[in-house]
């Protein structure tokens, strides 16, 4: 039989805390004296990330109750896209560092609380379905007061733990799915090494040549309004998997109202980010649609490279530093066509090349299987999750 719990607002079990606000050119991507991290919503994972794409602001804009804290849940409450509005994560230990104002953090109340079961529930389809509805046509918010007013069913405290140790179990097992697919990528990236050896180094001694020689990004432009582009998906920066290359669920251009001209790709292309914060970013995609106009859709000329090839090399350390010594020029730093195609890099005989890929097709297939099994246990976990917060665990 389904227990009944109360309902409590957020505000009565848990502090929300804004983000740290700072000017554009307060910034900086490298830690400098006096400045404090502050997290992007992109470091909002199955866990915060803590290494990697941070911003460094004064730290006289941090106060101290925005430092984080041990079982503090960091949530992105502003983005362009619905999906990402509501993705929390949770600290495991005091951090001195903060998050932006495009987040909010939440110090959970641990005399009321559980931290687990907080951290759950924000997770939970009751949650999520609450928050892809939040205000807003083309940003999507969630105010400070709206996430305050959220209700949560909350069992006595015991009981919380309960469920929250459940929940924990198996989401450890998803987890080492996960793990297992992180895998297969450090085995692709391992391979190739081996193959063709450092990039920078380049201790097998290959002819080396510029970008601009081996692949071309004069895709033309069409009007995603005329009526044969509309059903096409329409593929941003902020559908991509940073590293892994991956493309996450997209809309159509008639879905996400495109309103300018956009590049036209399909299975020839690489997908390449040219927005400096965004960049690692770079996809195969196996289909034809749109890309915005902050992607490059590159295609390889095959007489010295594959697609393959040419993105992995676009997703390399190497080229990653290479493109950290680019000066920024606007708010929104890109990287230029003549800054890309002016980049260095090793070209391996393309029959090595062709070796190369075939190994990343089959690698890429055991990593479908991997990711197609982690949905299977994905949607038993969320079946797991409504039992719990409708008590009939």
């Amino acid at each position: 039989m389904s227990a009944v719990h109360r309902k409590y607002k957020l505000s009565d079990i848990a502090e929300v805390l804004r983000g740290v606000s700072f000017g554009s050119s307060e910034g900086q991507d490298r830690p400098l004296d006096n400045y404090l991290p502050v997290l992007r919503a992109g470091n909002i994972q199955g866990q915060l990330l803590f290494e990697t794409d941070l911003v460094w602001v004064p730290k006289t804009r941090v106060s101290q109750n925005q430092l984080i804290r041990q079982y503090d849940i960091v949530m992105c409450t502003s983005s362009g896209s619905a999906s990402v509005v509501g993705k929390c994560a949770r600290a495991e230990a005091d951090w001195r560092g903060s998050f932006g104002a495009f987040c909010a953090g939440i110090r959970p109340n641990l005399s009321k609380c559980d931290p687990s079961y907080l951290l759950h529930y924000l997770r939970s389809p009751a949650f999520t379905n609450w928050s892809s509805l939040s205000a807003g046509a083309n940003i999507k918010n969630i105010r400070k007061s709206e996430l305050e007013d959220f209700e949560i069913p909350l069992p006595p405290l015991e009981e919380q733990c309960r469920i929250a140790a459940i929940l924990d179990k198996a989401d450890a097992i998803r987890r080492k799915r996960q793990q297992s697919i992180r895998l297969t990528e450090e085995f692709l990236r391992s391979t190739f090494l081996e193959m063709f050896g450092d990039p920078v180094t380049n201790p097998k001694g290959w002819e080396q040549k510029e970008l601009g020689d081996v692949m071309f990004i004069d895709a033309p432009m069409v009007d995603p309004q005329l009526d044969d582009y509309q059903d096409l998906l329409h593929i941003g920066p902020d559908r991509i998997e940073k590293a892994t290359g991956r493309i996450l669920p997209a809309l159509t251009a008639r879905e996400d109202k495109l309103i300018s001209g956009k590049f036209l790709f399909d299975e020839r292309h690489v997908l390449y980010s040219k927005i400096r914060p965004l960049l690692r970013k770079a996809a195969l995609p196996n289909f034809k649609g749109l890309c915005s106009a902050d992607m490059y859709p590159i295609r390889p000329n095959l007489k010295f490279t594959n697609r393959e090839f040419l993105w992995s090399i676009l997703l390399s350390d190497a080229f990653t530093d290479f493109t950290q010594t680019i000066s920024s020029r606007a708010n929104i730093p890109k990287i230029n066509r003549t800054e890309l195609s002016s980049y260095k890099c090793i070209m391996p005989p393309i029959e090595l090349q062709n070796r190369y890929a075939k190994m990343l097709t089959n690698n890429d297939l055991i990593g479908k299987k991997l990711t197609n099994s982690a949905g299977y246990i994905d949607d038993l976990f969320t079946g797991l999750t409504h039992r719990a917060f409708r008590g009939e665990l």
